[in-house]
């Protein structure tokens, strides 16, 4: 579904992300704080990181409803991982490095994740 098809009040994340974009640029998107330095990422750095995510992952053979899974810690990462999951129209399965390797065999196999 294209961007322009939502109707009504109701818009994907994605889309806010571009209108964001679009309409304060040099907003602040997220902040991440590294070795006691705050790091910033504009709409437009945060819509293109995305875009390359979601491109890449096209390009990895990713087709729309596949399940994408993300094992990090929390993180802006994740965020974005997760975004760039949705603009390529997959699905995100979260899944953290701190839970049992049987869990994450479980989580992987029963999520149908296609990448992780």
């Amino acid at each position: 579904m294209a961007f322009d098809e939502f109707k009504g009040d109701f818009a994907p994340l994605v889309r806010m992300v571009h209108n964001h974009a679009e309409n304060c640029p040099e907003g602040v998107a997220m902040r991440q704080k590294e070795f006691g330095i705050w790091n910033e990422i504009t709409w437009t750095g945060f819509q293109e990181i995305m875009q390359a995510t979601a491109a890449g992952l096209v390009d990895l053979g990713l087709e729309a409803g596949d399940h994408v899974g993300i094992l990090s810690e929390n993180r802006s990462e994740w965020v974005q991982a997760q975004f760039g999951i949705n603009a390529a129209a997959g699905v995100v399965v979260g899944m953290y490095p701190t839970s049992p390797a049987a869990e994450l065999e479980h989580l992987i196999n029963a999520s149908d994740s296609t990448v992780l």
